[in-house]
């Protein structure tokens, strides 16, 4: 009896411990880093994983991965690979106690250590019905290293973390909205207080890089046979301003040819994607999104946004906005 009261109070104090920790944050990864850092103190198992789903994009992320002590960031994995997914499509928590019982799993598994763990433990991060991602603890020398007590103890945990996610991804969801409303707002009375063309798509471009990208944006409108950038923001400004694009050719040439915007969240894996001269060697996990620009009944030119590998997909809420950036930019030209 006065183990079990022990016990109790152990986990009480866990629990109380992960929740004022996360308690007034609103940043979704520093939620979750602090988090781990009290779960590797809780677990003294070495190795603690906090990882985000994203429904949307179909991935999931890690922005806290610890072993022994050492924080990695990854690469999102896509969903279905990795123990994580499985945590994720059953909603339970998955226990994998020793090497044997981890065959079953090979074709999903990924492995970010030097060897899978003796001991795996995962539980979904609960929010009402939806998953927010998992949390996992780990050990890399015993098996059996975790009991009912701790499965239960690691459910309540990411059930506070889950609900704190939720919240800040909201609050995170309705800033970003406020923001967009206004950009539109300010494009609106840039156009009616000035008519030089240049001024008017700056602001927007510098407007667009502010809430959509740490990379670079353009304007690019059809001349003849090319596409030539009549307004850039960002680190590629200089080689895209000095670059005519085939009107034919790339992922915006295709968006002229389509009339249809394009999403592209690795553009390594578009066979339609063209190289700036000028510009870095392409990367995995490069990002463009590309917005028609219509008038007279048919495409003048693109609104283009790229990000870096290690910023989020494209959502359709980006597009969404672009779109609306986009058109503001009509009217302007």
């Amino acid at each position: 009896m006065a183990q079990d009261i022990e016990r109790r109070l152990k986990e009480l104090s866990a629990v109380n411990r992960v929740g004022a920790a996360v308690g007034s944050e609103l940043d979704v990864d520093s939620l979750c880093i602090l988090a781990g850092e009290c779960l590797l103190d809780i677990f003294d198992t070495g190795i603690v994983l906090v990882a985000l789903y994203d429904a949307e994009a179909g991935l999931i992320e890690s922005p806290f991965f610890a072993i022994n002590g050492v924080k990695r960031r990854y690469e999102p994995i896509a969903y279905g690979m990795g123990l994580s997914s499985e945590v994720i499509r059953t909603r339970k928590p998955l226990y994998i106690p020793d090497a044997a019982s981890l065959r079953p799993y090979a074709p999903i598994l990924v492995v970010r250590t030097e060897r899978p763990p003796a001991s795996w433990l995962g539980v979904p991060m609960m929010a009402g019905i939806e998953v927010m991602g998992v949390v996992s603890v780990q050990s890399m020398d015993r098996e059996n290293a975790f009991d009912e007590d701790d499965i239960r103890l690691l459910s309540t945990l990411a059930g506070t973390l889950g609900n704190r996610v939720q919240a800040a991804r909201l609050f995170e969801t309705v800033r970003r909205r406020a923001e967009e409303a206004a950009a539109i707002a300010e494009a609106g009375r840039w156009i009616s207080e000035s008519l030089d063309l240049d001024t008017v798509l700056g602001r927007i471009m510098d407007r667009a890089v502010a809430l959509l990208t740490k990379d670079s944006c353009a304007v690019m409108l059809r001349e003849g046979e090319y596409l030539r950038t009549v307004a850039a923001a960002g680190g590629m400004s200089v080689p895209l301003n000095a670059f005519p694009v085939p009107a034919g050719q790339g992922i915006v040439g295709r968006v002229v040819r389509t009339g249809k915007p394009a999403v592209v969240n690795d553009v390594l894996v578009d066979p339609d994607a063209l190289k700036i001269p000028g510009t870095p060697p392409e990367e995995a996990h490069e990002k463009l999104l590309a917005a028609p620009l219509f008038a007279g009944g048919g495409v003048i030119g693109v609104m283009a946004i790229w990000r870096e590998p290690d910023e989020p997909p494209f959502s359709s809420n980006d597009l969404s906005f672009t779109m609306s950036l986009a058109r503001q930019a009509e009217v302007a030209i």
